[in-house]
């Protein structure tokens, strides 16, 4: 089957009008979100980075009259966080960040740089540790034909299927053109191909140890195809900046989500709460396209996103993670203006005209 390759380097925005509302606030690093229903939503938040208080919880939270979502209760709780500040020289919390279900039992993965990484059992079994793994390990799909989970590993690089007790490498993720690292950030089931999507970040030009936290090309993030069997890797997409969270709607169209525009203002641990900065990633820079993968179309749906990183899409309504960073820390707003960093979740309804 023959695949366009979709090169980013602008798109304009037409035949579809967007409303954006914020619906959930106050919390803390959210992450992989699913919408059980029209008044039930499932929700990560990460926690607050900080390794001493393990608060890192799945949540379901339920709309109320006024049409925002509340916290009703917690499926998961108690899991650890931490901020790469110090690695890094970025205000990125890691922690709890996906979950997955195979329709009986549903999981949730965790990056755990200190205890090791685990996929943990939300339901039936809550908190049960079903996979032990190392290193970084972040975001989870379901592959129904396979009956297994597939995950990615931004610090190795690679694709990994976990089966019974075991995990296995299912691709590698070869270094991009400019030699940086891939980071896979989020990996879906493709139903069309059978295959997996793969979002590639990019690392630092010349890596991050010797790095400023910064030093990032705008335009060397992809997303890709992974092909199970052969193990084989395509680029779909190209000349992304920093693409996150990707999701496919029923007609098979790719939401794409890119982090920000721009790397500003690298933190150190002791200056966060002081000065009103970026720390990295460029605030409510970030956007959101869609792509029609079989006709290489691409309309940019959104911008002026706050470091998105999930998505889920329902229909014509999508929901957004945003906010990312140490709560409370004050960061440039939208107009320019200091605010202090908050979580939400966005709802964008879409009308096609």
């Amino acid at each position: 089957m023959a695949q366009t390759n979709i090169h980013i380097v602008d798109a304009l925005s037409h035949a579809i009008d967007v409303t954006s509302t914020i619906v959930a606030e106050h919390l803390v690093n959210p992450r992989g979100l699913q919408l059980v229903d029209d008044d039930t939503l499932l929700l990560i938040e990460a926690g607050s980075g900080n390794p001493r208080v393990p608060d890192g919880r799945l949540v379901e939270l339920r709309r109320q009259n006024n049409g925002r979502f509340e916290r009703a209760h917690y499926l998961l709780e108690y899991q650890p966080s931490i901020n790469m500040l110090e690695m890094m020289k970025r205000d990125e919390i890691m922690g709890l960040a996906d979950f997955a279900s195979n329709g009986k039992q549903t999981v949730v993965s965790l990056t755990d740089y200190i205890g090791g990484s685990k996929i943990i059992e939300v339901a039936p079994t809550p908190g049960k540790v079903v996979f032990d793994s190392q290193g970084n390990l972040n975001s989870i799909c379901y592959h129904p034909d396979y009956d297994c989970y597939f995950a990615i590993k931004p610090d190795a690089n690679v694709v990994v299927a976990f089966s019974g007790d075991e995990e296995k490498v299912i691709a590698p993720l070869n270094a991009l053109s400019g030699g940086q690292d891939a980071v896979p950030v989020c990996v879906v089931y493709e139903p069309k191909t059978k295959g997996l999507l793969v979002s590639l970040f990019s690392g630092e030009i010349g890596g991050h140890e010797t790095g400023q936290g910064i030093d990032f090309d705008k335009q060397a993030g992809q997303v890709v195809r992974v092909d199970i069997e052969s193990g084989s890797v395509t680029p779909v997409i190209t000349g992304l900046c920093a693409p996150t969270g990707i999701a496919l709607d029923d007609e098979g169209k790719l939401y794409v989500l890119e982090l920000c525009d721009d790397f500003l203002e690298p933190l150190v641990a002791d200056d966060a709460t002081k000065q009103c900065l970026h720390g990295g990633f460029k605030r409510f820079s970030g956007r959101l396209l869609l792509c029609d993968l079989a006709n290489a179309h691409t309309q940019v749906i959104a911008t002026g996103l706050d470091t998105p990183s999930n998505l889920v899409v329902s229909g014509n309504e999508l929901f957004i993670s945003e906010g990312m960073g140490m709560s409370g820390r004050p960061i440039p707003g939208p107009d320019g203006q200091s605010q202090s960093l908050m979580g939400f979740v966005r709802q964008l309804s879409l009308k096609r005209v």
